[in-house]
Formats: structure tokens, C-alpha cells, sequence
């Protein structure tokens, strides 16, 4: 009875132990598959065990080696670019029993700078903290594709505002035509359609409808209000001329109105600046004198 006790024991023994040796194996395999970089650190901190994907990552086997060594040896860094204090690293946290992260920067040993997500846990045998495990991801593309629709982002909302802006001058711009050619209207229907006031009427229209077509060619090219390349048509023209030219475009002001315009607001001498500013200014000094 006792040795068939014994046989059975053993059974139960080898078959626990192609059980453990089979799990073993399995973990075994799920370690050298995952691609993240695992470190695994014993209570000094030296490391016990790493993937192919970490001696990968880190351009060197970190088999034995302490985890300032391999810090050094990375020149890791923060983000900021500051030095690293070896406390605040995730492994060491670990080992005080806490679950720790981190990002830094790195460099290999060909000098080509990396991004890197750190992520430790502590591990335990019988709750008692032995080691710590820590998974490094390098993450310099993603940082890298953040950073580029942060640009994006802000490029467009550049773009955006500066469409805003030159919307915003454009309705301006648009309503100044209007009130010489509503002017001009009026003046056609109550003066000889053969006489100069018509003529000087259809001028008016036709010169402020040509205006118009500009603007509206300008706003309908997206393209070029997108990109900011919006060209000014400027020139320097007589300020005498100006002055006349929007006297004459007043039609509600009466003939006398017009004339003491024209012969109080004319300068001495001639002078220039730019054409619709001037209108509109010499537009609103006239209409105060009806």
C-alpha cells in the first residue's frame, strides 16, 4: 500500500513537472515575441533577463549591467533635456513596491536620438518585492507625428485667421462702390440721358463695376486667401482729383454743397495717398456739408 502511495506520488510530481515546464516554455516564447522592450531587475537593480526587442532597442546586451550604468550609457535624459535623477527612475520606484512610469530622451550608440515610454511594476515572491520588471516602447514616431499636427493645427488656424482678417476687409471694400453707383442711378433718372452728368454717371458705374469685379476675383481665389498671397492693387494718384472725382459722385448734395466742397477742401498744392482710403474720407466730408 505504501509503495503504490509512493508511485502515485511521483506521478503527480512529473506530471506537475511538464506542467511547469510546459508553461515555462510558453512564457518563454510570449517574452521573446512581444515586441516592446522588457527589462527584468533584480533587488540591486542589475538586470536578470531582457527580450531580443530591448537589446534591439538599446544597441547592447544589458545583461548584468545596473540600471545607472545603462542610463549612462543611453545618455537618458528628460524630455526637457535636464539630467536624470536615477531616483526618480521607473525600475527604482518599482522596487520600492510601486507601480511607476516615465518618458525620456535616449541616444544610441550611432548617435541617432530616440523617444522612449517607461512603464514598471514591482515583483513580488510572497509579497515580498525581489526585482522589478520595465517595459520600454520607443515612441519617437508618434511624438514625432504630435508634434506634426500640432503644426498643422496651428498653421491652419494661422491660415484660418488670416482669411478671417481679409473677410472682414473685403466687406469693407465691397461696400464702397455702392454709394457711387447708387448716386449714380439717381443721377440718371432725373438729368438728360445725352447730357455730361449722364455721361460723368456712366463713367462712375462703369469705373466702380470694374472695381467690384476685382474684389469679387479676389474672394472667389480660396487658393490665394488660404495661403495669404493676396496682392494690393496700389498706386499714388493726385489728391485733387480725388476730391473732385467724389464731389461729383455726391448726388444728393446740392450744386452749391459741391462746389464749396471742392474749392474749401482742395489743398494748394497736389498730393497723393491711397486711392480708396481718400474716396471714402473726402465721400464723408462732403456728405456732412448738405
Amino acid at each position: 500500500m505504501g509503495r503504490l502511495q509512493l508511485c502515485e506520488a511521483a506521478e503527480r510530481d512529473e506530471v506537475a513537472r511538464e506542467e511547469a515546464q510546459q508553461r515555462a516554455a510558453e512564457m518563454e516564447g510570449v517574452f521573446a515575441a512581444i515586441s516592446a522592450s522588457i527589462l527584468v531587475f533584480n533587488s540591486e537593480l542589475r538586470v536578470t533577463r531582457a527580450n531580443p526587442a530591448a537589446e534591439l532597442l538599446l544597441g547592447f546586451d544589458p545583461a548584468g549591467l545596473d540600471c545607472e550604468t545603462i542610463a549612462a550609457r543611453l545618455h537618458l535624459r528628460n524630455l526637457d533635456g535636464t539630467p536624470l535623477d536615477p531616483d526618480t527612475l521607473p525600475s527604482h520606484r518599482a522596487l520600492a513596491g510601486h507601480s511607476a512610469s516615465g518618458q525620456y530622451v535616449a541616444n544610441k550608440k550611432s548617435g541617432e536620438r530616440f523617444i522612449v515610454d517607461a512603464f514598471a511594476e514591482p515583483l513580488r515572491i510572497y509579497g515580498k518585492v525581489t526585482g522589478s520588471v520595465i517595459l520600454w516602447r520607443d515612441v519617437t514616431e508618434r511624438e514625432r507625428l504630435i508634434e506634426e499636427l500640432a503644426r498643422s493645427n496651428a498653421a491652419l488656424a494661422e491660415a484660418d485667421q488670416r482669411k478671417n482678417e481679409f473677410l472682414g476687409v473685403l466687406s469693407h471694400e465691397l461696400r464702397n462702390p455702392l454709394a457711387p453707383l447708387r448716386n449714380s442711378i439717381y443721377v440718371l433718372d432725373h438729368v438728360p440721358p445725352d447730357g455730361p452728368e449722364a455721361m460723368s454717371a456712366k463713367e462712375i458705374i462703369q469705373r466702380q463695376t470694374g472695381h467690384l469685379t476685382r474684389i469679387v476675383d479676389d474672394l472667389l481665389d480660396v487658393t490665394r486667401i488660404s495661403r495669404g498671397k493676396i496682392e494690393l492693387d496700389r498706386k499714388r494718384i493726385d489728391l485733387r482729383d480725388v476730391v473732385l472725382r467724389t464731389a461729383k459722385t455726391t448726388a444728393r448734395c446740392s450744386t452749391k454743397a459741391t462746389s464749396s466742397c471742392a474749392t474749401t477742401c482742395l489743398p494748394a498744392r497736389s498730393g497723393s495717398m491711397r486711392m480708396q482710403r481718400a474716396s471714402r474720407r473726402w465721400w464723408g466730408i462732403c456728405s456732412r456739408t448738405r
